[in-house]
């Protein structure tokens, strides 16, 4: 009878699994950072432990059987520390409301799976779950009945023959089911995420593209505006470029234009935007750039690129860009008004010689 009350809980837990998938997708679908993400994954868990422990199995006065432990194993391989750490909270403080004879066992089961599924992260930190992984940790769940042994051993052992085994299979396909579904969603989560990437990036110099520069420069300068009060937008362009094309070939001109492009990428902040924008030109939004900033990144880039060189068939090859910029400080100018401002900006170094910087003329930036 035992054995058959614990798969018709575990039947009902079915719907709980259930409802913890489709709440961690919602929750995650609509986080727009990483801390949130991370903040709605462990509020999941903890939330699916919780409801679990609503519809318990009891054995005897103050022992009780639930599904807590499907979710206490994979909220650390799946949800981080965070999420183990907020589940044991939660499972641990509903537990200790119980009380009875099994507090103590039970507190020390929640200890067990807890740490054991952050153990199985900590020795898989690139989160690929296999099926053998996964079937691994469905066994290594049921590990939190020898938390029985808390009690008196006669106690523990009748109880051990009653449940151990039926207790083993449920919480095995439990972690089976749980698992494949987070597994399915993460595995949908990450197509997309790298479909999202390769539309928005560039294949040759892995830098944004045009449609992610036309997408996100707006947003970047506007928040430029609103945060510092100002924001600095630069082009950049290979010194005769078509030339090194004809001469060495395509092959080489993507190489020297690879090259330059990280040259130019490394002198980039983390919210900084650098995009390829077309051609041989390389286009930089840089948020909260005063002009000081702005001319001394430009100048460092300028003077790293001559002092560089490209081999190109077993020549070294030197390349020299020009550039122009704009800063942009007055919330009035809209932004494409101030891309046309440093583009403008740099024909003029290209007109004037070339392996040089300009920026926009003070009368023609405020005209704008």
């Amino acid at each position: 009878m035992d054995g058959i009350a614990i798969f018709s809980a575990f039947l009902q837990g079915l719907g709980i699994v259930a409802f913890a998938g489709r709440l961690h997708e919602l929750a995650i679908t609509r986080c727009t950072s990483p801390r949130w993400e991370t903040a709605a994954t462990a509020l999941t868990f903890a939330v699916a432990a919780a409801v679990s422990m609503t519809f318990p199995l009891r054995f005897a006065p103050g022992i009780i059987f639930d599904l807590r432990h499907v979710f206490l194993i994979l909220a650390g391989p799946f949800g981080g520390l965070p999420a183990a750490l907020l589940t044991a909270a939660a499972t641990g403080g509903l537990r200790f409301l119980e009380g009875g004879v099994g507090l103590y066992p039970g507190l020390a089961g929640i200890a067990i799976s807890t740490t054991i599924g952050l153990g199985f992260a900590w020795l898989n930190g690139n989160r690929d779950y296999t099926l053998a992984k996964v079937s691994l940790l469905g066994l290594l769940s049921s590990v939190s009945i020898t938390s029985l042994f808390v009690l008196p051993l006669p106690i523990a052992m009748e109880l051990l023959g009653r449940i151990s085994i039926p207790i083993i299979i449920v919480n095995f396909v439990g972690v089976l089911i749980a698992a494949e579904s987070l597994n399915r969603f993460r595995v949908q989560m990450h197509r997309e995420e790298s479909l999202a990437r390769d539309s928005s990036t560039d294949p040759l110099t892995g830098l944004s593209n045009r449609r992610a520069f036309d997408v996100q420069g707006p947003e970047l300068a506007l928040n430029g505006i609103q945060k510092k009060g100002r924001y600095a937008l630069m082009i950049i362009d290979i010194d005769r470029f078509k030339s090194i094309n004809d001469t060495f070939g395509h092959a080489s001109g993507d190489k020297v234009l690879k090259q330059v492009a990280d040259a130019i990428a490394s002198h980039a902040r983390d919210d900084d935007l650098v995009v390829r924008y077309g051609g041989e030109e390389i286009a930089l939004v840089l948020p909260g750039c005063d002009e000081t900033r702005t001319a001394m990144i430009a100048d460092r880039i300028r003077e790293g690129i001559e002092n560089s060189t490209v081999e190109v068939s077993g020549i070294n090859l030197k390349v020299t860009v020009s550039i122009g910029y704009v800063v942009v400080d007055k919330p009035g100018m809209g932004f494409w008004s101030a891309f046309e401002q440093a583009d403008s900006a740099l024909y003029r170094a290209k007109n004037a010689g070339r392996n040089r910087v300009e920026k926009a003329l003070a009368e023609r930036a405020n005209a704008a």
